[in-house]
């Protein structure tokens, strides 16, 4: 608190009272001791009066408590931010310190931790401890906070910790360092303000050092989350002596953060691998939620890069059921529950009103909110899913995920020459992230621009290793440049999928829409339908299936794909407005 005293000391308001601030320093001192001064203390000490001094006579102490409580009101007007307020109650002398929200919900942006540690495991735990703060914070709705995708990716380009936090809107930001000392694991980490003008230095808060064997290394993002929120919404801390939320298995939660390292990627390899990871921790730790969700997480971006969810539909009922009687009442339970009603009953219904009550118990739960957009869009609920794709963008700023997202709902609501450049700004965000260029593909196509777009499909081709949804779409591109051999080599990759049972019939119908072959599209497309086929994303087959459409009529394409209650409502901009 040092710092922003001093802060206050050379404001307008104190700069030129050095009486002021000598009688603000006495109270704070005085206070924290527990000691309740009168006007005599304060005259003879502060203010240098003799022994001899008689209140009734001289009013000096009523009156510079009065300038004293005047001045800081005047200093807290000007910074609603400041990281706390200094009160002296009426008819009191005690400085009460009290955390202060300026009128808003608080933004913290939490860095990487730094690793001090050539252990092999070090890079995942450093890195997982800045996600386990994150998310014993995140359900809290007094904080806003800001997502790892932004805050690292500005670490990593080398900004400093105050560019960052003017980069990203924070109010605090928390920094860590892990090291590796004699068997333990010792932890240090610094708590700074953010002061509202952003040529000032950050305001150190606190500075907390913190010890735990490897075992307990799963329980310090939650110490770690106590602390914060003791001191920025003054929430009670759980204290190192409360009962903290059940330990982790040390194998389990190191095999969780590894794989969630490797999921980060996105590419096909990597997610392979963190499925085995997953899978790895929870057979380790039959209670641990996490890895629970991060598998069905992994198991949804699938579905959208085109493999068929339906042979893993037994598992990801499993999985949602587990986390349910894990924690019924978080979250991400009820994200994975909504989950699996999307992708296997078509129980849109269901599924928003889960997702709705999910993001109110935990707006910053990013994961939840792509959900929640998702389905949104697939309803047809435009308005409400850039509502909320604007509220992610606000938490993770320069997030690829949440920019495709908005390009997206440029291209679906009809304006796919404006989301070809968002789906651009997306890439320059992230260049491995291969969901945008294959969707910008799409944009191309739907502009006529099918040179383009096979050499961006060709890049998320590159990158993810052969989704059979890119397949699909390259076919389609390939059959509109008159390249048949290729459409129909592609026709046949996709025909050994369908029939090991990995992807649904329908990516077929894509490629021969682009063939302009509709017959053949529509019974691809009610094979799909015999199989229990189902689209996770049913606002793509908007754009692919556009020929077939106009061919064979929207009502009976809408009812063969089972979307019901989704609207295909177009012309207005989500950008207009």
């Amino acid at each position: 608190m040092e710092p922003e005293i001093e802060r206050l000391e050379r404001s307008h308001a104190f700069k030129t009272s050095p009486q002021l601030r000598r009688l603000l320093r006495f109270l704070i001192k005085v206070s924290a001791a527990g000691d309740l001064p009168d006007q005599y203390r304060i005259a003879t000490e502060v203010f240098g009066r003799p022994k001899s001094f008689d209140p009734t006579a001289d009013p000096i102490v009523r009156v510079e408590m009065r300038r004293l409580r005047a001045r800081l009101a005047s200093y807290y007007d000007a910074h609603p931010k400041a990281p706390f307020r200094i009160d002296i109650p009426e008819r009191s002398y005690t400085a009460v310190i009290t955390p202060n929200q300026g009128g808003s919900v608080p933004r913290i942006a939490v860095l990487p931790f730094r690793t001090e540690s050539a252990a092999p495991d070090a890079p995942a735990l450093s890195d997982g401890l800045a996600d386990d703060v994150i998310y014993h914070l995140r359900p809290d709705s007094s904080l806003a906070v800001l997502a790892r995708t932004s805050v690292f990716s500005l670490n990593a380009q080398g900004m400093t910790p105050q560019e960052i936090a003017h980069q990203v809107g924070a109010d605090w930001l928390l920094r860590g360092t892990l090291r590796e000392d004699q068997g333990h694991w010792r932890i240090e980490t610094v708590l700074y303000h953010c002061p509202d003008d952003h040529n000032e230095g950050l305001i150190e808060f606190w500075h907390k050092h913190w010890t735990c064997t490897p075992s307990l290394i799963g329980t310090m993002g939650q110490r770690i989350g106590d602390a914060i929120r003791l001191s920025v919404i003054g929430e009670p801390s759980t204290g190192a002596d409360a009962t903290l939320a059940r330990v982790p298995h040390s194998g389990a939660y190191l095999h969780y953060l590894q794989a969630t390292r490797l999921f980060g990627r996105r590419d096909s390899d990597s997610v392979r691998q963190a499925i085995d990871l997953f899978e790895q921790a929870i057979s380790e730790d039959a209670q641990f939620l996490r890895p629970r969700i991060g598998l069905l997480e992994t198991m949804w971006v699938r579905g959208m890069w085109g493999f068929e969810m339906a042979p893993l539909e037994q598992r990801a009922r499993q999985l949602a059921a587990e986390c349910t009687a894990i924690d019924p009442d978080s979250a991400d339970a009820r994200s994975a529950t909504a989950l699996v009603s999307v992708c296997f009953e078509g129980g849109f219904s269901d599924s928003l009103r889960l997702l709705q009550t999910a993001v109110e118990a935990e707006p910053s739960n990013l994961w939840c909110c792509s959900l929640y957009i998702a389905a949104l869009m697939a309803a047809g609920t435009r308005e409400d899913a850039l509502r909320m794709t604007r509220h992610a963008l606000q938490l993770d700023p320069l997030s690829p995920v949440f920019r495709f997202r908005l390009a997206v709902l440029e291209d679906y609501c009809g304006f796919p020459s404006e989301a070809i450049d968002l789906f651009q700004d997306a890439i320059e965000a992230d260049p491995d992230f291969s969901l945008n260029y294959y969707h910008q593909a799409m944009a191309l196509t739907a502009t006529g621009q099918h040179q383009g777009a096979l050499s961006r499909l060709e890049l998320a081709i590159e990158k993810f290793g052969g989704s059979p949804m890119m397949l699909a779409v390259k076919g389609h591109v390939l059959a509109k440049l008159g390249q048949d051999a290729a459409a129909e080599a592609i026709l046949a990759r996709l025909a050994c999928l369908s029939s090991d049972g990995l992807v649904s019939p329908l990516l077929a119908a894509f490629v021969h829409t682009g063939r302009n072959d509709m017959e053949a599209a529509a019974k691809a497309v009610r094979e799909s339908v015999a199989q229990g086929g189902y689209c996770l994303v049913p606002y793509l087959v908007i754009s692919m299936m556009a020929p077939l459409r106009a061919w064979h009529g929207w009502q009976e394409l809408s009812d063969l794909v089972h979307l019901s209650g989704f609207r295909c409502e177009r012309g207005t901009s989500p950008l207009e407005g």
